[in-house]
């Protein structure tokens, strides 16, 4: 007997859809799922095109001063205050139109993370408005999705940024202060003049020096920022940024963000040891900068310091201090210290880290190595550590493959002049990451 609804013929009349919507899931391929069935797939929201286009964002401001500043009497001091204040306000209003993205949105839910993205995303440019105040233009670097999608895979460049965005923000706390003097301190003070008297007042010399040093540091984090490299996949700082970014570490001494950024610069200019002084004194202001362990870990194998270099990156490894390392950042660290730990003869500890970093996709240590006839065998598994467990993978052949270690040579074995350059391998070394 035929059915007098017909419901195998009209489903949505069973189920009580509509006809439009039935015809709609009719057009959706099905997909058969463990003893289910899947109306088609889940889209791609990634290769979706961003609704929002890229536009430059423009705001002006004045120095936020706080009663009995005197712009005219500290013109410097006003303009460097003005800058840091509307460079503020521009990456806040970047941030909110960052907002929108879904994967922004989703990656960086702090409005304050989303400023520290757009600072690699713009380039600002400076120009006064007249009556003390500036005009900041972030204009948008090219490429704006495949920036946000590398980004977004690097927490600690984002890091960085947020810690240079609160050195500028605390600075201007300190200019908006009120007069000290009425609870004991002495900044600055103002001697008394008649009402009528619309002239500068006075200064000490303690004033002058102690606005000339917030001058100062205001600068240097105008400078710092200028050091950042946004689009590269190695270093933070630019390598030509090193006089100016020991003058701002002189300016802020308190700014770890900015003595990481010296000792990464001071390593590519080939001062090893200058480097661990700048990380050492950037962890002891702030123990959960992970990076600085990496960068100091860097140095001491450029020293041949190999047990050092592997107490670091073991402890950059792990979350001992805070966040722990993913994804790329995680498989440079595997890289690096399997490369030391082949040098200090610990075949077990170096398969395991090329093992762990071919599992996150970075194949290249484990393919040089298994050139040489290493990390062939099933015992040649990653050990239960800071690195965990990791699948063995194939990957494309190494740029320069790992020699097997030869004791002759293991004392004269030299370090590479710089972490992009892999050195030569006759003495047994192995390559340090094409990439810190």
């Amino acid at each position: 007997l035929r059915p007098k609804n017909n419901s195998l013929r009209a489903p949505h009349r069973a189920f009580g859809l509509l006809p439009s919507l039935a015809r709609g899931l009719a057009a959706v391929p099905p997909v058969l799922v463990a003893g289910g069935l899947l109306l088609g797939a889940v889209p791609d929201v990634a290769a979706a095109p961003d609704p929002i286009p890229p536009q430059a964002v423009t705001t002006t401001a004045a120095c936020p001063a706080g009663p009995g500043f005197n712009p005219r009497a500290n013109p410097r001091l006003n303009r460097a205050c003005a800058e840091v204040a509307a460079y503020l306000e521009a990456l806040n209003r970047a941030a909110v139109r960052l907002g929108q993205r879904s994967d922004v949105a989703l990656g960086l839910p702090a409005a304050d993370e989303r400023a520290a993205l757009a600072v690699g995303l713009y380039t600002p440019v400076l120009r006064p408005a007249g009556a003390g105040r500036v005009e900041v233009t972030l204009a948008p670097r090219p490429d704006e999705n495949a920036r946000i999608a590398a980004m977004l895979r690097r927490p600690e460049f984002l890091d960085l940024c947020q810690r240079l965005l609160r050195d500028g923000a605390d600075l201007l706390a300190a200019v908006r202060a009120p007069d000290p003097a009425a609870r004991g301190g002495a900044w600055y003070r103002a001697p008394a003049s008649p009402p009528t008297d619309t002239s500068a007042s006075p200064q000490t010399d303690a004033d002058l020096e102690i606005k000339d040093r917030l001058t100062e540091q205001l600068e240097a984090v105008f400078i710092a920022l200028s050091a950042l490299q946004p689009g590269a996949e190695d270093w933070y700082a630019r390598p030509d940024a090193l006089q100016n970014l020991e003058r701002t570490a002189a300016a802020l001494p308190r700014s770890a963000a900015i003595l990481l950024l010296l000792a990464e610069a001071r390593l590519q200019h080939d001062l090893p040891q200058q480097s661990i002084t700048a990380c050492t004194a950037a962890l002891r202001l702030a123990p959960e900068l992970n990076r600085a362990r990496y960068v100091r870990a860097l140095a001491h194998w450029r020293l041949q310091q190999l047990a050092l270099a592997e107490d670091d990156l073991s402890a950059s490894l792990a979350g001992w201090h805070g966040r722990a390392p993913q994804g790329r950042e995680r498989a440079q660290r595997l890289q690096a210290r399997g490369a030391v730990r082949q040098l200090r003869r610990d075949p077990a500890g170096m398969c395991a880290d090329f093992l762990a970093a071919c599992a996150l996709g970075d194949c290249r240590g484990l393919a040089a190595a298994r050139t040489q006839g290493q990390c062939l065998a099933a015992s040649a598994m990653p050990r239960t550590g800071v690195d965990g467990a990791a699948a063995a993978g194939e990957g494309v052949a190494a740029r320069q493959p790992i020699q097997p270690p030869d004791p002759a040579a293991q004392d004269d074995a030299a370090a590479p002049a710089a972490p992009t350059t892999p050195p030569s391998t006759t003495n047994g070394a192995a390559p340090l990451p094409d990439k810190p």
